[in-house]
């Protein structure tokens, strides 16, 4: 899978358990509902390293 594909390759310390969860849950959301959720998750997703 191309990282320009899969936005949530950049996220730190994101494991692949992680990744698979959020790839299901956007599944059914449009373009536009993809990048609002992206956005807003990337802000509130803790970095593993601070928890």
């Amino acid at each position: 899978m191309d990282m320009y594909e899969n936005p949530y390759m950049a996220f730190p310390g994101i494991t692949a358990e992680e990744m698979a969860f959020l790839q299901q849950g956007t599944a059914e959301l449009d373009d536009n509902q993809k990048k609002y959720f992206y956005m807003v998750y990337s802000s509130k997703r803790k970095n593993p390293q601070d928890i």
